[in-house]
């Protein structure tokens, strides 16, 4: 064999030992165990697989191995196939760091494609779009890409448009668990920018993260984006009028998560077409706390929205003007149950201190909910053209709703005795501050006989000069 037998014989880098394993005309499933050192150059960038399953680790976790692309190349890349094929990766116990480009792309239309990255420091990654993945896939059916990401730390990557850590447009599947995103930068939209893909989210830490809009853009999922156990603190967006968590069109659970000390925008955008009615936004035993919002609150439900909301705390929020907890303008319905309103704010002209609701067309339920206040600008709730019901509510507030007019919102249930009637809102209120649409992502080579894989350890040679090659971009 010409490299990987022995330690001793070892092959001195990644794209050498994909070769020898290539010439082998062997099919099994193929193993790289990288010994702890640095790896760069042409030789170890810009790897591209197809129809294999591969997996590149650390021999020892303890030393772990570091890809250095020096911000002229990227990892690798899953190329397409002219004919339906598979390609499974797994990467783990490394340094992914300083790609110029995605550290990983998949854009194929013909290949069905797996992606493990655990255990991985993904640091210092670059690209118009997606500086850690990015995936495109068109065509055959077959053509579908799953990517899961464990128990990794995702920190300092950035993106010039989207997507700072993970980027697409296309059908797939993203799963991110035991987890941190942090401090990553995308120029436009998302650090996570997610569109027509699944989303699986659990036990993730998001914090110092920096975006111009949005910083997880989610849209048209097929099935429900799933988030739960996400700690999501000192985030900041840019623009004012922007929002976290943006989803349109599409199913959103969130449960068992915490949301603190974010600035410039809403937590979570919700919005839904008409065609897409039924669609809801579902939150579960969250807490959201100190969080600012340029103009509205933490929820902001958009045109067409549904949102259950249950066993959640909101405590100390701020929004410059309206529903400093809770906005909704032309959104379809809304459940409110088991939960605790507790001193959120607007500014000095704001409207609505918790609450805000205009045009919900179907109208809001409210029940077993408390509202505490200290807020002498305004009532915790604000209707305009809206239907409420409230049943067993509780607040400290001496007047609890304002409406824009008598007869604009009607009031039942147990609690019926909030009424209009109660303190009718300056007619101008509502249309202070009306949102803008600008407002409103060295080598051991054998194998095992009988078993089908083979095993390729990497000792790096600790060598001083590497040869250098140039970028080639992705478009």
């Amino acid at each position: 064999m010409p490299c990987g037998d022995t330690t001793q014989n070892a092959c001195l880098d990644i794209l050498t030992a994909l070769s020898v394993y290539k010439n082998s005309n062997n099919s099994d499933s193929l193993v790289l165990l990288l010994a702890g050192g640095v790896y760069s150059g042409p030789n170890n960038t810009d790897i591209s697989l197809s129809n294999i399953t591969l997996t590149i680790k650390s021999a020892n976790p303890n030393s772990q191995a570091t890809i250095d692309m020096k911000s002229e190349a990227g990892f690798i890349i899953i190329a397409d196939t002219p004919v339906p094929t598979t390609t499974m990766l797994t990467i783990s116990y490394m340094t992914v760091t300083n790609s110029l480009g995605a550290a990983v792309t998949i854009n194929i239309s013909n290949v069905y494609t797996n992606v493990v990255m655990d255990n991985v420091i993904a640091t210092n990654n670059n690209n118009n779009n997606g500086g850690v993945f990015n995936v495109q896939t068109s065509g055959h059916s077959s053509a579908t890409t799953s990517v899961v990401i464990s128990n990794s730390v995702l920190n300092n990557n950035t993106a010039t448009n989207s997507g700072a850590v993970y980027y697409t447009s296309t059908p797939g599947n993203l799963t991110i668990v035991n987890s941190v995103i942090n401090n990553n930068i995308a120029g436009k939209t998302g650090i996570l920018y997610i569109i027509f893909s699944g989303l699986y989210l659990n036990n993730v830490t998001m914090s110092g993260n920096i975006a111009s809009s949005t910083l997880m853009a989610i849209a048209n999922v097929a099935d429900t984006a799933t988030i739960n156990g996400l700690t999501y603190a000192n985030n900041n967006l840019r623009n004012s009028g922007g929002s976290h968590i943006k989803s349109i069109e599409s199913d959103v659970l969130i449960t068992s998560s915490t949301f603190s000390g974010n600035n410039g925008g809403s937590i979570i955008q919700y919005k839904l077409s008409s065609l897409f009615y039924g669609r809801l936004l579902n939150i579960n035993n969250c807490k959201f706390n100190q969080n600012i919002g340029s103009s509205v609150g933490v929820l902001y439900m958009d045109s067409g929205a549904v949102l259950n909301l249950n066993n959640s705390v909101f405590t100390n929020n701020f929004a410059n003007d309206y529903g400093g907890a809770l906005y909704l303008s032309g959104s379809y319905s809304a459940k409110v149950s088991n939960t605790l309103f507790n001193n959120t704010n607007v500014g000095d002209d704001g409207v609505g201190s918790t609450v805000y609701s205009s045009g919900v067309s179907s109208g809001l339920i409210f029940t077993n909910v408390t509202f505490n206040t200290t807020s002498n600008v305004t009532t915790p709730f604000y209707c305009s053209m809206s239907k409420l019901t409230f049943n067993n509510i509780k607040t400290n507030a001496k007047t609890f709703l304002s409406c824009a007019s008598e007869d604009s919102c009607t009031v039942s249930g147990t609690s019926d005795a909030y009424s209009c009637k109660d303190e009718p809102a300056d007619s101008n209120d509502h249309k202070k501050k009306g949102l803008t649409n600008g407002q409103v992502a060295g080598i051991v080579i054998g194998v095992i006989l009988g078993i089908a894989f083979v095993i390729i350890i990497v000792y790096i040679a600790y060598k001083r000069h590497h040869n250098h090659h140039k970028y080639r971009s992705y478009h």
